[in-house]
């Protein structure tokens, strides 16, 4: 095998477990979940974000952010409030059913986690790719 086929071949297993991934939340009721949202749940991270820290971490506008929260927060999967420390800014938080959904689902880490990476560090990374689906928000 050269290592063009050997590369062809890692990319079709990815894209493959990716595409698995993205397919799950169809099927669990969420067929309006795209990438982007998975994207987004990902940068948002347990300890939340702000519209502004999420644009720097996706690599995209605050407008643009807003936007994308704001299609998360209509589907359920955040929620905004009142920073604790500034209350000019608000704190975008993934809710508790979605990020206790994810936790329901063990089996979604078990062929992406690294040995030496505990469960809930997996959970919270693969968020995204088991809330994406194929077509482009």
């Amino acid at each position: 095998m050269t290592g063009a086929e050997l590369a062809l071949r890692l990319l079709a297993a990815f894209r493959g477990l990716v595409d698995e991934l993205h397919d799950r939340p169809a099927a669990e009721g969420h067929p309006a979940a795209r990438p982007i949202h998975g994207f987004a749940l990902q940068a948002i991270g347990p300890q939340g974000a702000t519209a502004a820290e999420l644009g720097v971490r996706l690599g995209v506008s605050k407008q643009a952010a807003g936007k994308t929260i704001d299609g998360l927060e209509a589907r359920g999967y955040v929620t905004r409030s009142a920073d604790r420390v500034d209350a000019r800014r608000k704190l975008i938080a993934i809710t508790p059913p979605l990020r206790q959904g994810i936790r329901s689902q063990p089996e979604l880490c078990a062929p992406t986690a690294p040995p030496s990476t505990p469960r809930q560090d997996c959970q919270d990374r693969i968020l995204a790719a088991s809330r994406g689906h194929h077509h482009p928000s």
